[in-house]
């Protein structure tokens, strides 16, 4: 009955917030991490199929070759992408907001399992909005604007933002990272959440290897903070699985 109850709320406050509801394969091969990057900086956390095979001679494991594997998905991004590009995409067809109650893999290591907030299997109420440079700061603001409804609405009116910056290891230019963060940065503070009210605080090197994010920290019953929600501003991905729209000019973008 939670679960029910929980789900048809947070469809309620997406449908109205105009998103596509889509779903995704559990399992995906492993070239589409590849080209993600994902294979190369997330691997170890994936469950792997077929898993890695003991060698006869040294017990050393051994792989069939990574084109032959596939993986259960940690996260959504890949396959959003990948209907994205399903058909020629024009800059009137955007923004293009799709969303997945998810269920995600991650083989997170024992010591670090907590209760319901660091499991191994979860479903994930995600989204990716793929928009034009010139729409990213509405986009993320009235996404503001949501996070702030459902989180109230669900009792946790005291929350912090917090902006969590590039860190060493990355993908991408140093120019895009400054486009990123300084969207994300202006963004927050048109929707007035930039102030000690809401704990405010910029993250050194907490971002994620293609993009910064916006994160959402929510107090529990005994004091701890849990970094929840999120939004990142990301030309990474986009670039290295090829998502582009024509633009005004007849061009591709």
């Amino acid at each position: 009955m939670i679960w029910r109850e929980l789900e048809a709320y947070i469809r309620r406050r997406i449908d109205e917030s105009g998103y596509l509801e889509v779903k995704t394969p559990q399992l995906m091969a492993a070239r589409q991490w590849e080209k993600s990057g994902h294979w190369g900086k997330y691997r170890e956390n994936m469950f792997v199929v077929p898993d890695e095979i003991p060698s006869t001679d040294d017990d050393a494991p051994i792989l069939s070759g990574d084109a032959d594997l596939m993986a259960l998905k940690p996260m959504n991004c890949p396959a959003h992408i990948l209907i994205f590009k399903r058909g020629i995409n024009s800059y009137r067809d955007l923004p293009l907001r799709l969303y997945e109650n998810g269920c995600c893999h991650r083989n997170e290591p024992h010591g670090a399992l907590h209760g319901l907030m660091r499991v191994r299997q979860f479903t994930q109420d995600d989204a990716h909005i793929f928009c034009r440079e010139d729409q990213i700061a509405d986009e993320v603001r009235a996404f503001c604007a949501l996070a702030d409804r459902v989180y109230k609405d669900l009792g946790f009116a005291g929350y912090s933002v917090k902006l969590a910056l590039r860190p060493d290891q990355r993908y991408g230019s140093d120019e895009d990272w400054d486009k990123a963060e300084g969207e994300l940065r202006d963004a927050v503070a048109a929707a007035g959440m930039a102030t000690p009210e809401f704990g405010w605080e910029e993250l050194p090197g907490e971002g994620a290897f293609y993009a910064p994010k916006l994160e959402w920290h929510l107090t529990d019953a005994i004091g701890r903070t849990w970094q929840v929600g999120t939004i990142q501003s990301d030309r990474v991905l986009p670039e290295r699985l090829d998502a582009s729209f024509v633009g005004e000019d007849g061009q591709k973008h």
